[in-house]
């Protein structure tokens, strides 16, 4: 919360900076603030408030928050929007936070110098986002527990983004599975058209 007031101070106190690099930090702030929120809660249903959304205007917002770290890290992010709105009933916030989660992931597991590519498909079955990098893949001890909280491969990971994306899926009745795929690790969430019942 300070840091968030201190941004939006200097932001009215300078209106003549450029305000876009503080409007990002100020997205990663809230964005933080939502994962800290969904670790306090996890194993607790999360409040489902769904709503029509743009599936790809949520996906774009997600990787454009992604895009500044990748950008320092020398990490090449692809995305290529799809031309016309994908329209899906859910919960735009857990919905961030699966996207969100599933960029990190595949940043993290990429490194330096890899790359991440990001994709959507939509039909009349539902629609699917796909993550994919070029990074190891997980160790093959934790294959069948990706899912869990508080398991990672990562020297300083602690093992919830995985997590807190199964838990958003779930709640919109969507499947979550990641696969080895031509020398890259891929994450997939297949999303039914409408939430089931």
């Amino acid at each position: 919360a300070g840091a968030k007031l201190s941004i939006e101070l200097f932001l009215a106190e300078n209106p003549t900076a450029d305000p876009e690099p503080l409007r990002v930090a100020l997205r990663q702030l809230a964005r933080l603030e939502g994962n800290l929120r969904q670790f306090l809660t996890l194993g607790k249903p999360p409040p489902f408030a769904p709503r029509p959304c743009d599936l790809a205007a949520l996906l774009e917002q997600a990787v454009n928050l992604a895009r500044p770290r990748c950008q320092h890290a020398g990490i090449a992010l692809r995305y290529g929007p799809p031309p016309v709105p994908v329209p899906l009933t859910g919960d735009p916030a857990q919905l961030a936070h699966l996207f969100g989660n599933l960029i990190d992931n595949a940043a993290d597991a990429a490194g330096p110098g890899g790359d991440v590519a990001v994709s959507l498909t939509a039909d009349a079955k539902g629609t699917a986002v796909e993550v994919s990098d070029t990074g190891p893949g997980p160790p093959p001890e934790l294959t069948t527990k990706l899912f869990e909280p508080f398991v990672t491969g990562k020297p300083e990971g602690i093992g919830l983004g995985l997590a807190v994306a199964k838990q958003a899926a779930d709640a919109h009745g969507a499947a979550l599975a990641w696969r080895r795929e031509d020398g890259r690790t891929v994450f997939r969430a297949a999303l039914p058209g409408e939430r089931p019942a």
